[in-house]
């Protein structure tokens, strides 16, 4: 994803929810897809002067090996584990910033609690979905998790 790319998708974002404080940006398989988006749409949410908070969720060990990757362009300076209820507290305190976006990055798919008490956070999500035979499902399938944790679909990124 492009910069371009992403601020178009920042201000359709924001046109549709006036006042966004915080998004989800969430993959049907792991959060490892979501990286580059998330990248992406929190420098242009810096570049516009906005802070939003992303909310990540994804299998644990997949996002230790993308923060290593990530850590030395500055992007981000740690990672949250939100893969048990009781660890919610803990993980709020340790909320990493990153140009003034908050970002917490938990473990879980779409239909964990986790992600559901995450979505209290938030106001929609982005879903990020693979390109391929199984795109349309997994859109489909993103949708009636949002519905459960009654957020609005803002937005999909498509990827290879």
């Amino acid at each position: 994803m492009r910069e371009v790319e992403a601020s178009l998708l920042l201000a359709q974002i924001e046109l549709s929810v006036p006042g966004l404080t915080g998004v989800l940006i969430a993959s049907p398989t792991s959060t490892i897809d979501c990286l580059p988006v998330a990248t992406d749409l929190a420098h242009a949410v810096t570049l516009a002067g906005g802070q939003v908070r992303l909310v990540f969720l994804g299998a644990e060990e997949k996002l230790m090996a993308a923060d290593a990757e990530s850590r030395d362009e500055g992007v981000f300076r740690g990672f949250m584990d939100l893969s048990d209820l009781r660890d919610y507290d803990r993980a709020m305190r340790k909320i990493v910033s990153f140009g003034g976006v908050q970002v917490v990055v938990g473990r879980g798919l779409l239909d964990d609690g986790p992600t559901l008490l995450a979505s209290r956070l938030v106001e929609g999500m982005v879903a990020v979905v693979k390109r391929g035979s199984t795109a349309r499902r997994d859109l489909r399938r993103m949708g009636e998790w949002a519905r459960d944790a009654k957020l609005p679909v803002m937005g999909a990124v498509l990827i290879r």
